[in-house]
């Protein structure tokens, strides 16, 4: 699969956040903690760190705090709204 790297949990208990090679990723959980579905939520651009998570969930669970470089050293704030949504859409499109 690739890996991962900074595992958050879910503020629900739902499952864990990770970081992929390339994509930021979901892990679903059942009651026993094992994996049960595996979702790509979007293409992570964003900065990574090497000692600690650089990023953080909203406790809703549908919003991302990340921060990304822009190509002239300005730094940009992008907050991630309704990703649930579009990754539905984007499963949906794929079928």
């Amino acid at each position: 699969m690739g890996g991962g790297s900074e595992p958050v949990w879910a503020p629900d208990g739902s499952g864990i956040y990770y970081r992929g090679p390339s994509r930021m990723m979901f892990a679903g959980l059942n009651a026993r903690a094992e994996v049960v579905r595996r979702d790509t939520l979007f293409a992570d651009v964003y900065r990574k760190e090497n000692l600690a998570v650089a990023y953080d969930v909203f406790p809703g669970g549908q919003q991302f705090l990340m921060q990304r470089f822009a190509n002239e050293g300005r730094r940009d704030l992008m907050v991630m709204l309704n990703w649930p949504e579009l990754a539905r859409r984007r499963v949906a499109a794929r079928r």
